[in-house]
């Protein structure tokens, strides 16, 4: 988590210019990603079906309002 919000705040760094002291986590979503399906060997010569499960990881990130006044 650490990782994808170090890179977040990089890229609105670099890619749209705003100041890391004005930001602040908006959204964090995970949702369910693909499983790779794999296969562990049990006795006998059969097979068990193993899923190994993924996630994807959103963060949203947005600005604070400063006033000028």
């Amino acid at each position: 988590m650490k990782k994808l919000l170090d890179s977040a705040i990089a890229n609105a760094k670099n890619n749209f210019e705003l100041k890391e002291d004005n930001l602040f986590i908006k959204e964090i979503k995970v949702d369910e990603g693909p499983k790779m399906k794999r296969w562990r060997a049990r006795s006998r010569g059969r097979a068990m079906p193993i899923q190994k499960k993924t996630s994807h990881i959103s963060i949203i990130l947005d600005t604070i309002a400063t006033s000028n006044s």
